[in-house]
């Protein structure tokens, strides 16, 4: 199912697709699958500690990801806000915290020679896109600072350079980077 869910974005956007972002303890088994699946990139372990995401041990770079299945994965986590670990690399944590957080980010990024991993959401620069009713939360989480997104994107493009991760990984030295050992094994629950 995962290979299958993988191929249509794939074949509309012409773009590898990766996995993101909500890898938790607990959750860890699903890097089994994704592995499986045939991906060998991945973003879903993430170095920050706000609800519903972040992975301990995980580093603010790239790092190889080995399980139990003898299988790897190059891992790019999802970027943090430095020295708080706060997400910064997409969706809510992109679009509201001021422009010169993701600025600092892209310096602290760039100071440790690591890319800073950034990620938009195609409906995020859509100011108006449908709505539905969510809990207040979950509104502010969803809908917060979506006025704002398709300039705070062009401002960023016009700024920096970017470029697809798998690109990116093109150019990593994969025997330098550290590893991390998955701590769970094992299929779904």
């Amino acid at each position: 199912m995962l290979a299958q869910t993988r191929a249509l974005p794939r074949d509309l956007s012409g773009q590898p697709v990766l996995p993101t972002w909500s890898l938790r303890p607990g959750t860890l088994w699903a890097l089994e699958l994704i592995a499986a699946a045939g991906f060998r990139l991945d973003c879903g372990l993430c170095p920050a500690g706000t609800p519903g995401c972040g992975t301990p041990g995980v580093t603010r770079g790239p790092m190889a990801v080995r399980l139990f299945s003898g299988r790897q994965l190059r891992e790019f986590p999802p970027s943090v806000l430095p020295p708080l670990g706060l997400g910064l690399s997409g969706g809510f944590f992109l679009r509201n915290p001021p422009l010169g957080s993701t600025v600092a980010a892209l310096r602290d990024a760039e100071a440790r020679g690591v890319p800073l991993v950034l990620y938009v959401h195609p409906w995020e620069v859509d100011p108006e896109p449908p709505r539905v009713r969510l809990p207040a939360l979950w509104a502010v989480a969803r809908y917060g600072g979506l006025p704002r997104m398709a300039d705070r994107m062009e401002q960023l493009l016009g700024r920096y350079r970017f470029a697809p991760l798998g690109t990116l990984a093109d150019h990593v030295d994969w025997t330098r980077v550290p590893t991390w050992v998955c701590p769970e094994a094992g299929g779904a629950p």
